[in-house]
């Protein structure tokens, strides 16, 4: 793991925590905005505001984003050809209000790069 601290505008006070996997790889990322009842960045009491997952099934990246409660917020895959993005879902929940379901709202994005 590896911290970075972060002051955004606005004066909100945070801290990010960055996971890796065993080849260098970003798995998570938490923001943490709140130092805890110790009142001291890094303890096992700071409060938990975001975090995004990483996962890289089958030729693609899949991301997942959650809210402090731990309710997912966002969902979203890439795909690299020739290293270069190729492809970016974006999914939103259908009706049922749930992520990655048979009726989320899916949007594709393709990439085609020329040489200018």
């Amino acid at each position: 793991a590896e911290d970075s601290n972060s002051t955004l505008p606005y004066e909100f006070e945070g801290r990010y925590r960055y996971f890796f996997d065993s080849n260098g790889r970003l798995q998570s990322r938490v923001l943490y905005d709140g130092k805890g009842g110790d009142n001291a960045w890094g303890g096992s009491d700071d409060v938990v505001h975001s975090r995004v997952v990483l996962s890289r099934p089958s030729g693609k990246t899949v991301v997942r984003s959650y809210d402090r409660n731990d309710d997912q917020i966002g969902y979203y895959e890439y795909t690299v050809a020739s290293g270069r993005l190729a492809t970016e879902t974006h999914h939103k929940p259908g009706p049922d209000g749930d992520y990655e379901t048979d009726d989320d709202e899916i949007t594709v994005y393709t990439f085609i790069y020329e040489k200018i």
